[in-house]
């Protein structure tokens, strides 16, 4: 049984609490959780503990891993000290807000053997792991486009940039492999709504291999979107979160009808990707995995939105 600490009760860490509880049987258990909201209690039941200083988490003799879905200035903080205790890391998006925070914790993190997971949650849905399977025989990738957006959420620590932001670029840069040459950024709607101030983000990326990818982030849509299409030689592979069809396969106006289908529909496994993301920290656990593959994902990430904010910061729309 792996024995896991949880910092943070907010509606994610709700979410990883539901998710443990129905993933027990499969090995998993939530044993403690930091948490200030006195509503804790009564959601993980008697058998877990609820602290209120996070540090009793980290340095917990009778944990094999640590979860952290505290707001994001907290993360490198709480991360390197999981990490110098000798706890395994499952760390919500982003890793950090600060580029040079995020290589520290790397550095750290690979000199003490650490083994650290980004909770980029889509790419552990099965329909963006079709996609990247599907994709890579279809031919070199052309372009990319990209959407996250919402009605909401307004958050005082993080805008739509850093918030919607690390799902696009973690499925941009997990499926090309490289990090982009240019960075242009610009906010092309910004405005006042009752909950708080809204923005839209427009980023363009180029990569060494020629691939463009645009992508769309925004708080203030009047209902939520997530898609990611990819542009390849013989095929537009289009993952819709919110749809039905969460993968779609259509053709190019040109690609010849002898070639393949026209259109491709897919039987995906519908396991929640947050069950599929903890089972592999779970199984990374018991392997006694140091990977940091994850980490060093989460570390480009970050680099990038900080491009993304420098360019902002220099006028481009703001």
């Amino acid at each position: 049984m792996i024995r896991l600490g949880l910092i943070g009760a907010g509606p994610w860490g709700r979410k990883v609490i539901a998710t443990l509880r129905r993933l027990e049987p499969e090995g998993m258990t939530l044993v403690r959780v930091a948490s200030g909201n006195p509503e804790t209690s009564r959601e993980v039941g008697p058998a877990c503990e609820v602290v209120t200083d996070w540090r009793r988490i980290v340095d917990a003799s009778d944990l094999d891993g640590v979860i952290i879905t505290t707001p994001p200035a907290l993360h490198a903080e709480m991360a390197w000290a999981a990490v110098a205790a000798g706890k395994a890391v499952f760390v919500e998006k982003p890793l950090t807000q600060d580029a040079g925070e995020a290589r520290a914790l790397l550095d750290f993190a690979t000199q003490r053997q650490g083994y650290v997971l980004v909770d980029h949650i889509h790419l552990f849905s099965a329909a963006y792991r079709e996609l990247k399977r599907r994709v890579a025989a279809e031919g070199p990738i052309r372009s990319i486009r990209s959407l996250g957006a919402n009605k909401g959420p307004f958050r005082k620590d993080a805008s739509p940039l850093w918030d919607y932001g690390p799902h696009d670029l973690s499925m941009c840069l997990d499926l090309l492999g490289e990090m982009p040459e240019t960075v242009a950024a610009e906010s092309i709607d910004r405005r006042d709504t009752p909950a708080g101030p809204g923005e839209t983000f427009a980023i363009r990326l180029g990569f060494p291999s020629g691939v463009k990818a645009e992508i769309k982030l925004s708080n203030i849509m009047s209902s939520k979107r997530r898609s990611f299409a990819v542009t390849a030689e013989h095929a537009i592979l289009v993952y819709d979160d919110v749809a039905p069809e969460k993968l779609k396969l259509d053709r190019p106006h040109d690609e010849p009808r002898a070639a393949c289908d026209i259109t491709g529909h897919f039987r995906l496994d519908p396991t929640p990707p947050l069950d599929v993301a903890l089972k592999e920290f779970a199984t990374g656990i018991a392997g006694g995995t140091n990977s940091l593959d994850s980490l060093r994902l989460g570390v480009r990430v970050v680099e990038v939105l900080a491009r993304c904010e420098a360019a902002l910061g220099e006028g481009l729309g703001r």
